[in-house]
């Protein structure tokens, strides 16, 4: 049951990904750009909401200087990785143990990044991310020495 939710975990961010890819793609067209940048500011003026505000307050001047090469190549990115956690959600749904060693290996070489962008500006989606990313690689490390430790044979005596 853990793997499966590991890579129920795996397909949420792949799908969070190619919508970011595909938001990337669409803000090439001027109208969707324009359309984008008055709904965000439109949610921010009109729920009066903080985070609404934040986000505007980021997103807004960077989208205002993205070019077309920009949001290609964001937008490649974000396929890319939505293409390597798609491959680990497959195969830790199929309990592929290379699957888990591929996730552990991700996801443990963003725990740097995602605890300095907390030290940064702490919030709790920030706290929440890297808490279960710690908890999805000391899950999965746990598994992989279980499994190796049952596996292995002991040495014939001579």
């Amino acid at each position: 049951m853990g793997l499966e939710l590991v890579a129920a975990y795996s397909f949420v961010k792949a799908g969070a990904l190619v919508a970011a890819g595909l938001a990337a793609l669409g803000m090439l067209n001027a109208r969707i750009s324009v359309a984008a940048n008055n709904w965000i500011e439109g949610l921010a003026l009109r729920y009066e909401s903080r985070l609404a505000g934040r986000l505007a307050d980021h997103v807004l001047p960077y989208l205002g200087r993205a070019t077309g090469r920009h949001l290609i190549e964001i937008a490649l990115g974000a396929f890319l990785f939505a293409a390597v956690y798609l491959i680990e959600g497959i195969g830790l749904w199929r309990c592929y143990r290379w699957a888990e060693y591929l996730t552990i290996g991700v996801s443990a070489s963003f725990l740097p990044f995602e605890l300095i962008a907390i030290f940064r500006h702490p919030t709790l989606p920030l706290v929440v991310t890297f808490v279960l990313n710690v908890g999805v690689v000391a899950f999965l490390a746990w598994q992989v020495i279980v499994a190796d430790a049952a596996t292995k044979q002991p040495r014939p005596r001579r």
